[in-house]
């Protein structure tokens, strides 16, 4: 809903300091705790629009049109706009049907539509004049934004703009004032990160007086993006027409026809259509748009299997009966801000990855070629290096088919890839190569070691190893030869090495599970190839040369060109979820590593050192620990294994309480696909994966009164809290089904069993709880 009608609605109704979970065989609305419009200021990178729980279509406003280079340099402020939308942004360009949510780099922005009335504008004009272009000025105050719906007026037309969505299809209702010049933009040249030729080809037809169809071609982070659109009017079209804004020295003979009025034929690289009416004062027109990646068929058959009817409050309902049915996966009882941070990270981390298939089951592959999923529905836009961490295991745990079909969607990739590796970032039948890591493996590995067989052991294993051993990528000849990838090679060659040797050893797990114990031994030896770069002398992992020589000069606070991958010495050189024993004895031992865990904490990072990094910045930082950035979110966990799990215990309520916020901007770095949500999920429930693969979640400190998660088979968990408040975050005691916990790990095995989790909890530490026997 609207920001602040929605914080004065909560201080109104609620005046209960918590929330309880509804009485048996009563049902609590979950999804008004949800608000899309916090995270959408500066960092957080999310769009407030309509979609379903997984859908392709994500149907948001875009505020502006700040392209992604000026005279082939890099902008930086189109940054702001990986979601499209930023909150504090005067105007709305208009509404387009694709789109990330909370990544750090950006595409998409597919098909923008806009209402307007008056004189014809086909430019979108700017935010400081308006009324040079088609967009509008916007109030929050006229904007609501909840699970599957969202509204807004349009100012500078008296527009009523509302949408809702299904898994293909993007929903329009637009209430019109009365007028002789009322006008639905197609811009099929707008986007996101958007460039000058960035669209290849664009092509539409007017099928007759109520149906277009479509598609466009695109050469950006997705380096080959073929989409198909079916557009479909609840009013017959008066007139219409289009303008290619391209400068053309061969017109061919298509230049005998005047094709910018009424021509029901376009094409071109800078394409836009205006499709005309007249309205009487509060007429609605509704829009039907649905995509596919196939064909201008395959979203006809999109659009008529899921929509087939203009009834856009049923539409509307179904998706917030959807997103319901979704979050009820875990309910909790907490106090009304509590509930609105928890299934607002719960609805972030339902809305990536997307799935990428028509109803018929067809699909764009890799190839792309035209595949027939059998068996499985394929997914796409996976965003490995982040949500590997934290968001596939969420989804192992509460969403375990969706989970294996995953899997088989990533196998799939890997059987189209010409590399013949698994996705690295993918999306849109494209593989990125955004970041580092094989990140898919230790997804594939944890899904597995926690029960999933939907998906081909044998074939999955193959999947990994190739990966492992690629030839072409990622500097892997290098690292398979010396046992790290050398700085002069690659700028980011310690953060390789650590995440490689993480890698490896999940290979390992899998392997040995499977009977392969030589090739488990290969890779166990692999994972112990952190080592190599932890340099005893300054206690850092550190950078070297093809030599074996230590980078000199070497400045472990920066987070520019010392080895690593946005983030520096001091968070990377934890990153050993595997093995945290061994690094705490290269450490010097629990004390030593405690104290570089509190330093960490406590000390002030200048600006200057993550300057060059425009993934991090203050607002996600305590101390010099990055909570804005993913290497380092299994780090407050760490004083688990160091005999100080008490101090863990403060840190996740540190972290929980400050670096999330019921508020627009209430993230305090990109919500990368739902990583970061997830971790506040696992975080606020008590415990974490600090190591995915291992079977083993860590125990933090929860955060909820009472919980319980929906298991498979039709079991779950539940989780208790006595005695929690704001000074109560130390845990006294636990008990799972009445035995006692006495070390500070919980087994998966455990939880999918479910039963109940019983913390009991005190305002002062418990310093002989949690405590591994080895650490006495």
């Amino acid at each position: 809903m609207c920001w602040n009608s929605k914080k004065m609605a909560l201080a109104a109704v609620f005046s209960l300091a918590v929330c309880a979970l509804p009485a048996q065989g009563q049902e609590e609305d979950l999804t008004r705790y949800v608000d899309p419009l916090i995270g959408t200021r500066e960092m957080g990178h999310v769009f407030p629009g309509a979609c379903v729980p997984f859908g392709m279509v994500q149907l948001s406003p875009d505020t502006d049109t700040i392209p992604y280079a000026v005279d082939g340099k890099y902008t930086g402020s189109v940054y702001r706009y990986c979601a499209g939308y930023q909150y504090d942004d005067p105007t709305i360009v208009g509404f387009s049907h694709t789109h990330f949510s909370g990544t750090g780099h950006s595409d998409l922005g597919d098909f923008l539509v806009m209402p307007t009335v008056g004189k014809l504008q086909l430019n979108p004009g700017t935010a400081s004049n308006p009324e040079s272009g088609y967009r509008s000025r916007f109030k929050h105050e006229t904007e609501t934004a909840t699970p599957g719906y969202y509204r807004v007026r349009l100012e500078d037309y008296q527009i009523g703009a509302e949408l809702t969505a299904t898994t293909h299809v993007g929903f329009h209702q637009y209430t019109f004032p009365q007028s002789e010049e009322a006008h639905i933009i197609l811009d099929l040249n707008h986007g996101i990160y958007n460039y000058d030729g960035k669209v290849l080809w664009s092509y539409l037809r007017v099928e007759n007086d109520t149906l277009v169809t479509g598609y466009r071609i695109t050469r950006g982070w997705a380096r080959t993006n073929y989409l198909y659109f079916a557009m479909i009017f609840s009013k017959p079209i008066k007139s219409y027409g289009g303008k290619n804004e391209e400068e053309l020295v061969y017109k061919g003979f298509w230049r005998k026809f005047d094709q910018e009025h009424n021509f029901p034929e376009m094409a071109g690289k800078n394409l836009k259509a205006h499709f005309d009416f007249s309205t009487a004062e509060g007429e609605q027109i509704r829009i039907k748009f649905a995509l596919s990646a196939v064909s201008t068929e395959g979203a006809l058959k999109n659009l008529r299997a899921e929509v087939p009817h203009f009834d856009f409050e049923k539409v509307k309902a179904a998706a917030k009966a959807q997103w319901q049915n979704e979050l009820k996966r875990i309910t909790i009882s907490a106090s009304p801000e509590k509930k609105t941070t928890f299934y607002t990270s719960l609805y972030h981390t339902f809305i990536n990855p997307v799935q990428y298939m028509d109803v018929d089951g067809r699909y764009r592959g890799l190839d792309h070629n035209i595949h027939q999923a059998g068996g499985f529905v394929n997914y796409t836009v996976f965003s490995l290096w982040d949500t590997y961490r934290a968001l596939h295991p969420l989804f192992t745990l509460i969403q375990p088919e969706r989970t294996s079909d995953m899997v088989r969607s990533m196998l799939a990739h890997y059987d189209q890839s010409v590399h013949r590796v698994l996705p690295v970032w993918s999306h849109f039948g494209n593989e990125n190569w955004c970041m580092i890591g094989y990140h898919a493996v230790p997804v594939i590995v944890d899904a597995w070691m926690n029960g999933i067989r939907g998906f081909d052991a044998q074939h999955a294993l193959q999947a990994c190893v190739a990966s492992a051993t690629s030839k072409t990528y990622g500097n892997l000849p290098d690292y398979m030869s010396l046992g790290y990838v050398p700085y002069e090679k690659n700028a980011v060659g310690s953060s390789m090495t650590l995440e490689y040797a993480y890698d490896d050893w999940t290979i390992a797990r899998f392997a040995r599970t499977l009977g392969e114990t030589e090739l488990a031994a290969l890779f166990e030896k692999r994972a112990g190839n952190w080592k190599n770069l932890f340099n005893e002398q300054t206690g850092f992992v550190g950078a070297k040369d093809s030599k074996g020589n230590w980078k000199t000069p070497f400045d472990p606070l920066h987070t520019a060109n010392e080895g690593f991958i946005e983030g520096n010495a001091w968070n990377y050189s934890l990153y050993v979820p595997h093995d945290i024993p061994e690094l705490i004895r290269k450490m010097g031992g629990n004390n030593r590593f405690c104290d570089h865990l509190d330093s960490l904490f406590t000390m002030y990072l200048p600006d200057n050192y993550f300057a060059e990094t425009e993934d991090i910045t203050r607002e996600g930082l305590i101390g010099c620990y990055v909570h804005g950035n993913e290497p380092s979110h299994h780090v407050p966990y760490l004083y688990n294994w160091a005999g100080k799990p008490w101090k863990t215990q403060e840190r996740i309520h540190q972290i929980v309480n400050s670096m999330y916020r019921n508020r627009p901007d209430g993230l305090c770095g990109n919500d990368d696909c739902g990583q970061m949500s997830a971790w506040y999920i696992f975080s606020s429930l008590g415990f974490y994966p600090v190591c995915p693969g291992s079977g083993e979640y860590a125990i933090g400190s929860p955060s909820v009164d009472e919980a319980k998660i929906e298991l498979s088979g039709g079991k779950t968990l539940k989780i208790k809290v006595n005695n929690l408040s704001a000074k109560n975050i130390y845990i006294r005691s636990a008990t799972l089904n009445g035995k006692a916990l006495t070390a500070s790990l919980l087994q998966n095995r455990e939880i999918l069993d479910g039963g109940e989790l019983v913390f009991e909890m005190s305002s002062r530490p418990n310093k002989k709880w949690g405590i591994h026997p080895s650490e006495n």
